[in-house]
């Protein structure tokens, strides 16, 4: 007996609770396309820049002609007569994995979410990484982002999206909309100030699994040049190569600059214009780094970029920066003279560039390079009995990417990175669950060897991209990171930043499965 398809199981269940079917469409009409989900991150054989600032491309249409007609044995269904196997055929089924769009189809195929233009999908992350040093505290971090857990089993990321594609005809006026949602390990990083900061954590909460809700905007279509976005609300950041979503990463783990360099949310307004096939440019204003309500005294920002793109595909540029007022996150440091509050909001700018390379058919190059710089953001201490004077606090990342297609089914990736926090103000120390909105910025002593709280973090990745069905991507990889980063502890210098603030290196290896649905 052939093993039903979990479309087929729903399907069928429909038809056993004595569901009616609509007459099967006309020859000449054609069927609605559908969203898919978030590309998989395995397929990437297109120069383009990361899955994620615009919705997912709707599918290729599909039309009767390419499926059985009702004179090629394909029945007007009809309550009496429907059977799933009849049914199936002329509602074009197919393995995909949009599981949760069946759902609210018919046992012909009609459905009220794509026939209306309406998409719905998802995907489950899971994943382990083992640490050798089993740090007392359980943390792999500042190292393996958002895999932060060592040696425990983690619900990275299950996630949810509904919508609606504003460009779907791409020569009228079109109204969409997105929301986002994420429950797991993954969202305690994603939380905006102000939004969903306080889900999932606090009193009776949990320090792991949480949720948020990174995106919900709604957005405008204009048939202007090759078509203009404008995205209003809750969004992700245009900045840099690494995403949020699971299925827009080739690797399991995240790099510094991704988690400590870069802002991850945006709310406000971001429009986006194709001039041509091969340029598109983004322009707009938010509140700031992972802010959803910002009390500062100028709380709008300027976010932009603009995106090339060769005719063949196979090389693009993509420059992005954002510009806001934020805070330096300093607090109330105990400095010689007593605890001194530092914390002021004061100019913060970061920039990206990404070239992304198809050098053959089966490999592909990508370097990114970032700068950041925080007015205010560093103290120094002019002598040891001296007042503190605050000053400019900047970062730099360079990370390169090479992947290759070892099969249809199978590719390998490699990463290299280094990230320069040039004044401590950027990664926070290996016991703390720190953000790329909040962390705790550091302090540097006169001397800048007594303690050294600024310095160079490295990281190499081997991992490889297995997809045994196009549903399922396993993510296995190993991963060294190094750094010359000290910090204090009650003011005694520390052996480094890894294993719980015991060790200047650090082994780790796992990976994690991704279901899309």
């Amino acid at each position: 007996m052939p093993v039903l398809s979990f479309r087929q199981m729903a399907r069928l269940a429909l038809a056993a609770a004595g569901l009616a079917c609509l007459p099967v469409a006309d020859a000449s009409a054609q069927l609605p396309a559908r969203q898919p989900v978030y590309p998989t991150a395995f397929h990437f054989t297109e120069a383009g820049p990361a899955p994620v600032d615009l919705p997912p491309a709707a599918a290729p249409v599909e039309t009767p002609a390419e499926m059985p007609t009702a004179d090629a044995g394909c029945p007007t269904c009809a309550p009496a007569e429907t059977t799933y196997e009849s049914c199936a055929a002329c509602s074009g089924e197919d393995d995909d994995c949009r599981f949760l769009e069946a759902l609210f189809a018919d046992n012909c195929g009609n459905n009220p979410l794509t026939d209306n233009g309406l998409y719905l999908n998802g995907w489950l992350s899971a994943g382990v990484m083992f640490n050798p040093d089993k740090p007392a505290n359980g943390s792999n971090l500042p190292g393996p982002g958002f895999a932060d857990r060592a040696n425990d089993a983690m619900l990275n990321q299950f996630y949810l999206i509904f919508g609606r594609d504003a460009g779907a005809d791409e020569d009228e006026f079109g109204i969409g909309f997105q929301m986002d949602f994420v429950a797991g390990n993954d969202a305690k990083f994603t939380k905006a100030a102000g939004w969903d900061d306080s889900w999932g954590s606090g009193d009776g909460g949990s320090d792991y699994f949480q949720y948020a809700m990174p995106q919900l905007y709604a957005e405008l279509y204009a048939p202007v040049m090759e078509g203009l976005r404008v995205k209003v609300g809750h969004f992700y950041t245009i900045i840099g190569y690494e995403v949020v979503p699971a299925t827009g990463n080739f690797f399991y783990t995240h790099a510094y600059t991704m988690q400590y360099g870069e802002p991850f949310t945006h709310t406000g307004v971001l429009g986006t214009l194709s001039v041509s096939e091969n340029v598109d440019i983004s322009l707009g204003v938010h509140n700031g780094w992972d802010d959803f309500e910002d009390e500062d005294a100028n709380p709008y920002g300027l976010l932009g970029g603009i995106t090339w793109t060769n005719d063949d595909d196979t090389l693009s540029v993509a420059w992005a920066m954002s510009y806001s007022e934020e805070s330096n996150y300093l607090g109330t440091v105990n400095l010689p003279g007593g605890l001194t509050d530092l914390n002021t909001e004061a100019d913060r700018y970061v920039q990206s560039l990404v070239v992304q390379a198809q050098l053959t058919e089966k490999l592909k190059y990508v370097v990114q390079s970032d700068y950041g710089v925080q007015s205010q953001g560093a103290v120094k201490l002019p002598n040891a009995l001296g007042a503190p004077v605050l000053e400019d606090a900047q970062w730099y990342g360079l990370v390169n990417y090479l992947f290759y297609d070892l099969s249809d089914t199978l590719a390998a990736g490699v990463r290299y990175e280094w990230f320069h926090d040039d004044d401590g103000a950027r990664v926070p120390n290996g016991q703390d669950l720190g953000t790329a909105g909040e962390v705790q910025g550091t302090f540097q002593s006169v001397q800048g060897t007594q303690f050294i709280r600024h310095g160079d973090y490295q990281a190499l990745t081997f991992g490889l991209n297995w997809k045994p069905h196009s549903c399922i991507t396993v993510r296995p990889e190993v991963r060294y990171d190094w750094s010359n980063v000290s910090r204090e502890d009650s003011f005694v210098p520390t052996s480094g930043v890894y294993d719980d603030l015991g060790d200047d290196n650090q082994f780790t290896f796992g990976g994690d499965v991704i279901l899309t649905y």
